[in-house]
């Protein structure tokens, strides 16, 4: 959460044309690692408490960013986080089903 706090805070995304020229890519990839990560920190949860922290976290994110020149907030980054945490979730839990 650190990691996506300061990456908000920069005015332009560092990295790869392929996810930074397509922010949606970049959004999916971050938060489904992050899914993964509150999946595995919450093992004892039932895995909704996992994407609602995500989900959340993504609102407080895009809060965030509005306030970062000359970046803005978007409900479609939202949607996309909201996706990466659930795909994070769902394959943290197919993962651990094969072990």
């Amino acid at each position: 959460m650190g990691f996506i706090f300061y990456l908000s805070s920069l005015p332009e995304i560092p990295g790869p044309a392929a996810v930074t020229e397509h922010s949606h890519l970049g959004h999916f990839l971050i938060y489904s690692v992050l899914g993964i990560l509150l999946r595995r920190a919450m093992p004892a949860l039932h895995p909704a408490v996992s994407i609602a922290s995500g989900f959340l976290y993504g609102v407080s994110d895009e809060f965030h960013q509005h306030f970062v020149p000359p970046r803005s907030a978007s409900l479609d980054d939202v949607a996309v986080d909201l996706a990466g945490v659930i795909s994070g979730v769902v394959l943290f839990w197919r993962l651990r089903r094969q072990d």
